[in-house]
């Protein structure tokens, strides 16, 4: 490694290079990349595959190379979630299996789960397994159990079955007849943080870096104009009557389609309000990042804003271009990314910005955590405000509320690792 690393990265390597299976769970922007790189190079790695989102494919090539050598490119291979099961892989062996923002295995029958941890999975054939992500949890414990079964199923000890664990640790129940077990709740989640120590190791920016200062999340009511409260009621009255409903526990019900209109709706109303709350903030600071979910708002607010955007459908190219306008032209103030694609995997922002704009809500607290994350980075030397927008009377009270207790459980589920006890328990 070329990069001297902090101490406690120097902990995560040897938490990682000591464990052929592990979960390094580091708060986004603590460096969990060159923690990964620094492990493969202690254990002697020869043959080294990455599972990454393709958004970031290019970055992991980039850092090996400039923390490695050229040479030493020639061991490693990367591959996208997307492609990970076309079949390239199927005869391949590995030393170590590096899988980042390890959060997309979270369905335990989806195509690319199956392709990394099922019984044909690259992760049969590696000898060092190791997951990394800074919201192993994105919304409910569930989520946990693809990873945990296949890595960690030893230390489930009774509960490795996913019958058991749900019933164990997800509140599981009947629901009834053509609607099965319901599994997305939560029980004994700090026996389950208990049973997980060891295997994971996590740690926060307040933790290993106090001089960062905290994320201040301000919630942020905007008034819609009558012509654009006019959009939200135009979609309520469609729904009326037809027994759609927003919860937190049944979201597969048939209203979730009705759901997802309204949530469009809103943050199509919110678009002027959300307009001149940015250009009321661009009067006290230099820039801001906005973060949206559809096209239409990220379309409306690029415009409005004369800012740049970032979302999904562009090239790797277009994406780096509007990342380096924002970042280094002092014209260009406003960045307005999806939440989805701009929440993973993107840096650099830190250097430039200290304000972020959620401009629509998501139910998910892991996205949101992972958008703040985008700032909240090694090399930020500022407070940093995240102003979460909602419009009053509408379906996103309901998002709010849901959002919280979901949080309050993920909080508790993976808090951060006690060190240095427990640091080097055995493989």
């Amino acid at each position: 490694m070329r990069t001297p690393l902090y101490q406690y990265q120097k902990e995560g390597r040897e938490f990682l290079a000591s464990r052929y299976h592990a979960l390094l769970a580091d708060e986004m922007g603590l460096g969990k990349t060159f923690q990964a790189i620094a492990a493969a190079e202690q254990v002697g790695a020869r043959r080294v595959l990455v599972v990454c989102p393709a958004s970031v494919r290019a970055q992991w090539e980039r850092v090996v190379v400039e923390e490695l050598g050229d040479d030493e490119i020639l061991n490693w291979g990367f591959v996208s979630y997307n492609l990970v099961g076309d079949g390239r892989l199927k005869d391949s062996e590995w030393d170590v299996l590096i899988c980042d923002e390890a959060h997309f295995l979270k369905t335990p029958d989806s195509r690319r789960t199956l392709a990394v941890l099922g019984p044909d999975g690259v992760a049969r054939r590696a000898r060092f397994k190791w997951m990394l992500t800074g919201t192993p949890v994105l919304n409910r414990p569930v989520e946990f159990y693809p990873i945990l079964s296949t890595l960690c199923g030893k230390k489930l000890g009774a509960f490795q079955s996913y019958s058991a664990f749900t019933q164990r640790y997800c509140g599981a129940y009947w629901e009834g007849p053509g609607r099965g077990m319901n599994v997305r709740g939560a029980s004994r989640v700090d026996e389950l943080r208990g049973v997980l120590d060891g295997f994971i190791l996590r740690r926060e920016l307040d933790q290993v870096l106090p001089e960062l200062p905290k994320a201040i999340v301000t919630t942020v009511g905007v008034d819609l104009r009558r012509e654009d409260a006019e959009i939200v009621d135009e979609v309520e009255r469609e729904i009326l009557g037809r027994e759609a409903y927003v919860s937190s526990v049944m979201e597969d019900y048939s209203g979730l389609g009705d759901a997802s209109r309204l949530m469009r709706a809103t943050g199509i109303a919110k678009i002027h309000g959300v307009t001149q709350f940015v250009r009321d903030l661009l009067e006290t600071v230099d820039k801001v990042v906005v973060f949206a979910w559809h096209r239409e708002v990220i379309d409306a607010l690029a415009g409005r804003l004369n800012g740049v955007k970032h979302y999904g459908g562009m090239s790797d190219t277009q994406k780096t271009e509007a990342r380096e306008q924002f970042t280094t032209d002092p014209e260009c103030r406003v960045f307005v990314g999806n939440i989805k694609s701009s929440g993973t995997g993107l840096d650099g922002l830190q250097r430039v910005v200290n304000n972020c704009v959620f401009a629509e809500n998501s139910w998910t607290p892991g996205e949101m955590d992972q958008c703040i994350g985008r700032l909240k980075r090694i090399g930020q030397e500022r407070p940093i405000n995240a102003y979460v927008t909602y419009a009053p009377g509408t379906i996103e009270g309901a998002v709010l509320g849901s959002r919280e207790g979901k949080r309050a459980v993920i909080d508790r589920l993976v808090r951060p690792t006690n060190l240095p006890s427990k640091l080097f328990d055995g493989l």
